[in-house]
């Protein structure tokens, strides 16, 4: 399963990232789907994943350049192969009301 990759390959590489996991994203010609999203940066859905491990690794790397920028916005250059035509939608920031 493509999550237990996702995170066993957070876990080898002592990342801090939140993984939650849904039962369903509602991409069903899209799946394996995952979706990144945080309080201060804008948000992205992706599908149409191997569940294989090189797509857990890209998706680990994704979220790390993801967590450098400060608004979400990964330049192209920098996005793993592996993510390249996965992209669904990007996603407003959810910001918490204080």
């Amino acid at each position: 399963m493509l999550a237990n990759m996702v995170e066993a390959e957070r876990d080898k590489r002592q990342m801090e990232l939140t993984i939650v996991r849904h039962a369903c994203l509602w991409s069903c010609k899209q799946s394996c789907a995952i979706q990144l999203q945080d309080e201060n940066r804008t948000g992205y859905h992706a599908g149409g994943f191997t569940p294989d491990q090189p797509t857990a690794s890209a998706i680990i790397d994704w979220a790390a350049a993801h967590q450098r920028t400060a608004n979400g916005e990964v330049p192209f250059a920098e996005w793993p192969d592996a993510m390249k035509g996965h992209f669904i939608a990007r996603l407003p920031a959810i910001k918490k009301e204080k």
